[in-house]
């Protein structure tokens, strides 16, 4: 019994070695294009977690799509999708396909990079990470599995928070996207019914840059 619990032990300390020793931490997936199974009409009346309401945030009220401002923006937008290269297209479809995600796969490789245990100094001492210093050595932050669970807990929340505020002033202005209000524009993603403005990728992106950027300073991000 005691050498099949060392076998199994010893096969488990195996496996997280093996896994320890990956090139790439954590694997970037390829997600293929997926169509909203509900377009969460009330998701704007969710109760946020940090938010007192999703009004603690205001949108400014979308230029008329008859305004020379937003036709203006039509005719650039245009001209941009007609010209996407192969890479750009590939960025697109990158980003959209889950940006949710993508931006939990670099929160990742922040607390992979930073979750460096110091090395002794040579009198055998250790210096701890400082914010005053975060150059190091060694480097701020230290990434420890508490710290790294509430980087990951902060950014969840604020793309959650941030995501109702926009459900709720998508359906107060309901803004159609381009496309729909101009027929001969092609759709670089996956056309769906949800009003485009404001966006929730923009959303996304801007409370991911700005937490990650709190946990793991601007100068990393």
């Amino acid at each position: 019994m005691k050498r099949n619990i060392l076998n199994w032990i010893c096969t488990c300390l195996i496996i997280l070695l093996v896994a320890a020793c990956e090139d790439e931490l954590p694997t970037r997936a390829n997600y293929t294009a997926y169509a909203f199974s509900d377009l969460d009409v009330d998701g704007g009346s969710w109760s946020p977690i940090l938010l007192l309401s999703v009004s603690a945030i205001s949108i400014d009220v979308p230029a008329d799509v008859t305004s020379n401002e937003y036709q203006n923006e039509l005719a650039s937008l245009k001209s941009e999708t007609e010209s996407l290269n192969g890479d750009e297209k590939r960025a697109v479809d990158y980003w959209t396909n889950n940006s949710v995600l993508r931006w939990n796969e670099i929160a990742l490789e922040l607390i992979a990079k930073y979750n460096l245990i110091p090395g002794p100094n040579d009198d055998g001492t250790y210096t701890l990470p400082n914010s005053v210093s975060p150059e190091g050595p060694p480097p701020f932050p230290f990434a420890h599995p508490p710290y790294a669970v509430r980087a990951l807990a902060y950014l969840s929340v604020a793309q959650f928070d941030g995501l109702i505020t926009a459900w709720h002033y998508k359906y107060m202005y309901n803004r159609e996207a381009p496309y729909v209000v101009d027929n001969t524009i092609n759709a670089a993603y996956k056309q769906n019914k949800v009003p485009s403005y404001p966006s929730d990728g923009a959303v996304i992106a801007a409370s991911a840059r700005d937490i990650l950027s709190v946990m793991f300073w601007k100068k990393n991000i």
